[in-house]
C-alpha cells in the first residue's frame, strides 16, 4: 500500500541517520555543502571569537558579515561581501607594498598595526617593522629598512 502520508524531509533525514548512516551523510553533503561553502566562503568568522569554538562571541558581526553576503549574492546589491583580498605584491630596498582588491577604497588596520606585521630577507629570519602606511586606500607600504632585500611579509 502506498504512504498516503509523504514523510517531511527532516523526518526522512531523521530515519536515514537511524538506519543508513552513510546515504544521510552523502544527501546532506550533496545537496547543503556547495551552498553554504559559496555563501560563507568570504566570511573570516574565527578572528570574531575563539577559532575552536563554533559559537562566536561577537554575534553581531557575525549576522552582519553574513547579511552583506546574502545582499550581494542573493539580491545583487553592490555591497562589499568579502574582506580585502591580496593581488600584488612588490618588494625593494627597505620597502614591501603590498595592493588589495575588494577594499572598498577604504582599506583600514585595526589596532597596534606595526607590531603585527613582520618581514624577513632571503635568510627567513623574521623582524618587526617599522612602520605600516594605508596609500590610496587599497595598497600598504610597509618600511624595513633593515632589510636590503625584503622578500617575505606575514601579518599575526
Amino acid at each position: 500500500m502506498p504512504d498516503l502520508f509523504p514523510t517531511t524531509h527532516s523526518t526522512w533525514l531523521a530515519d536515514r541517520l537511524a538506519h543508513a548512516p552513510d546515504e544521510a551523510r552523502a544527501h546532506v553533503m550533496s545537496r547543503y555543502f556547495e551552498p553554504l561553502c559559496a555563501y560563507t566562503r568570504a566570511s573570516r568568522l574565527r578572528q570574531l571569537g575563539d577559532p575552536a569554538d563554533i559559537h562566536p562571541v561577537r554575534k553581531r558581526e557575525v549576522g552582519e558579515r553574513l547579511a552583506r553576503l546574502a545582499r550581494h549574492r542573493v539580491y545583487g546589491e553592490a555591497v562589499l561581501d568579502r574582506g580585502p583580498e591580496l593581488i600584488r605584491a612588490s618588494a625593494r630596498r627597505g620597502v614591501i607594498e603590498l595592493e588589495f582588491k575588494h577594499t572598498g577604497g577604504a582599506l583600514r588596520l585595526g589596532g597596534e598595526a606595526v607590531p603585527a606585521f613582520e618581514a624577513a630577507g632571503p635568510d627567513g629570519v623574521f623582524t618587526e617593522v617599522s612602520r605600516v602606511e594605508i596609500v590610496d586606500g587599497t595598497r600598504l607600504r610597509i618600511d624595513v629598512p633593515h632589510l636590503e632585500r625584503p622578500s617575505q611579509v606575514r601579518h599575526a
